[in-house]
């Protein structure tokens, strides 16, 4: 094959409309005591929420793995007051 031709089709290709690049995100945590500090929750929790808000509005899938203590703890720290606060709940 000429370097020419070569090219050409190289350069074919690249000029197409490329498809877009997904992501998706994989997370696992193992127990994880800490998050039994009301303080240590709310501050993490504000950042989970940052990064939860900024994968979505970017279309990247997040599967979050957490284990059975983050997930006691959620069920048991998000009040309506808590949700309130940051605008959720509705």
């Amino acid at each position: 094959m000429k370097p020419q031709t070569l090219l050409f089709m190289l350069w074919s290709a690249a000029a197409q409309a490329q498809p877009p690049v997904l992501f998706d995100l994989v997370s696992h945590n193992e127990e994880t005591p800490q998050w039994n500090g009301p303080l240590f929750y709310m501050a993490n929790r504000a950042q989970l929420l940052t990064l939860a808000d900024h994968f979505q509005a970017n279309g990247i899938t997040w599967n979050m793995q957490s284990d059975w203590v983050y997930l006691t703890n959620v069920l048991t720290k998000e009040t309506p007051v808590v949700t309130a606060t940051t605008g959720e709940g509705k």
